[in-house]
């Protein structure tokens, strides 16, 4: 379904308005007097803009979800303040400086003091309580994109923020696991080669942190582990393995690796109830939690996206 076919769905949206005002007559003043102008204003282009650029279903099912909740946040005066702010294309509820500062942040924040507007503080409580996780879309994606007029979402996985590029890493669970940092093939074979010599299968980021089992194999492989991740042996890494803060020089470089190839300026990771956005690699090895530390290789692995560090964020 296209954005245009959404909104001639009139009388279903019209419908699905009524009902979730619970206990207000269908002839309540408050259809009339707001719900045209959530629709027809500068909320419903938001959501039509919305759709528009992520063009899948899970969309429409977002920007539906949200059309029911807004009229339910407050009474009507509440609500009709509120839209009749979004007049006013300059009025934006979501701190954007806040949500993805320049120098990046050292540990996460919670999502909701980013927003400035009393009802939207209320519309974003109920859209993280009641809808995280019903869609891909991620209730936190939605939310902000169709809210800030300095926020428009860009294709699957980024957002653009204030004009910058920006990849999002969204938790659609309560456990608060995220994206993986990485998205290129790598060829394990050739480190695992080396590893069958000494009666092992994979390694793990963690295990760098340690003297190699065998001395003697010890640069071959940091230096094959080089190549086929990052296309080169790095200095950095070689000289860092098999010593106490190798997981973070490896997870950084990886980091910027990846930025690299996306062309993005930072990452946004999304919780149910906290975000966190940093700049550069030494960011996200020190000060993003991982879910999931990573492996330089494991036989059982079928694409390279299962050995990447995994963020967490709750």
């Amino acid at each position: 379904m296209r954005a245009k076919e959404f909104y001639t769905e009139d009388a279903k949206i019209k419908s699905m308005v009524l009902r979730s005002l619970g206990k207000m007559p269908d002839d309540s003043p408050i259809f009339n007097d707001v719900y045209k102008q959530i629709i027809n204003k500068p909320l419903g282009g938001r959501m039509e803009r919305y759709i528009q650029n992520r063009g899948d279903a899970d969309a429409i099912k977002a920007v539906k979800w949200l059309v029911t909740a807004i009229p339910t946040v407050g009474n009507a005066q509440e609500v009709k303040a509120f839209i009749g702010q979004f007049a006013d294309p300059q009025f934006d509820p979501i701190n954007t400086e806040a949500l993805c500062p320049n120098k990046g942040m050292l540990q996460p924040a919670s999502l909701e003091s980013i927003v400035t507007d009393p009802f939207a503080k209320k519309l974003f409580a109920k859209i993280f309580a009641e809808f995280g996780g019903k869609v891909d879309a991620g209730p936190g994606e939605a939310a902000l994109a169709i809210l800030s007029p300095n926020i428009t979402y860009g294709s699957p996985g980024d957002i653009v923020v204030n004009g910058k590029k920006v990849e999002v890493k969204a938790a659609r669970g309560a456990k608060g696991q995220a994206g993986r940092i990485w998205d290129t093939p790598i060829n394990q074979k050739p480190m695992l080669q080396i590893l069958a010599k000494i009666g092992m299968t994979g390694f793990n980021v963690l295990d760098g942190e340690q003297p190699f089992p065998e001395p003697s194999l010890e640069k071959a492989f940091i230096t094959t582990a080089c190549t086929e991740w990052f296309g080169k042996p790095i200095p950095a890494i070689i000289k860092a393995f098999g010593k106490p803060g190798f997981k973070n020089i490896w997870q950084a470089t990886m980091f910027d690796v990846y930025k690299e190839h996306g062309r993005w300026e930072g990452c946004l990771a999304l919780g149910n109830k906290t975000y966190q956005y940093v700049v550069n690699g030494a960011e996200f090895a020190v000060a993003m939690k991982k879910s999931q530390q990573g492996a330089l290789c494991r036989a059982s692995a079928k694409q390279a996206r299962e050995l990447a560090p995994q963020i967490l964020i709750m």
